[in-house]
């Protein structure tokens, strides 16, 4: 049975590749969309709340600041997962440059680890 569980990364490089480990959520493609639309209704309906409106008053504002909401959404889940695509770029090439600096990891079992357990009475 050796060998069924996940895969563990042999080498700092292999942790800043994917390799199809890990696979996005059925939320991945709409979750700024639902975000952005979800803030901008709550607000505009607690600004109707605050100004003593009924909560449903203003219906053409309240779809119009929904869309928007979730048009910036997604605008900012887009340039959140371009900042962090261009981050790990960076981290992969400059480990890739350096190699020196990142030795392969040693395997290590939890007896070395961790430290003998003395109870305090």
């Amino acid at each position: 049975m050796a060998g069924t569980g996940p895969k563990v990364a042999e080498t700092p490089l292999e942790l800043l590749t994917n390799n199809d480990a890990l696979q996005p959520s059925i939320f991945h493609n709409v979750w700024g969309y639902l975000v952005g639309g979800s803030l901008s209704l709550g607000a505009t309906l607690y600004a109707n709340y605050g100004s003593k409106r009924p909560v449903m008053s203003g219906l053409h504002r309240i779809a119009a600041f929904t869309i928007l909401g979730a048009i910036a959404g997604n605008y900012m889940d887009n340039l959140k997962k371009d900042y962090d695509a261009e981050r790990d770029a960076v981290l992969r090439h400059y480990v890739q440059l350096h190699p020196e600096d990142f030795p392969p990891f040693e395997r290590k079992k939890y007896a070395e680890v961790f430290q003998p357990w003395v109870p305090i009475r």
